[in-house]
């Protein structure tokens, strides 16, 4: 899990989005996307937001 945190610092932060919420799709969870991902669930409460708005992510 360490190594995902790790390659996300090394990642632009596009790509990184796009990858959590490849993540939260996955049916992971908020909760679960987060501590994976080493963020806050507000986090990914937002990107999930965006996203089923059909705003862009």
């Amino acid at each position: 899990m360490a190594e995902l945190a790790q390659e996300g610092y090394a990642m632009n932060a596009v790509e990184a989005r796009k990858r959590r919420v490849r993540r939260y799709l996955e049916c992971d969870g908020i909760r679960a996307t987060a501590r994976r991902w080493h963020t806050a669930r507000q986090v990914v409460r937002k990107v999930g937001e965006k996203l089923s708005s059909g705003r862009k992510a």
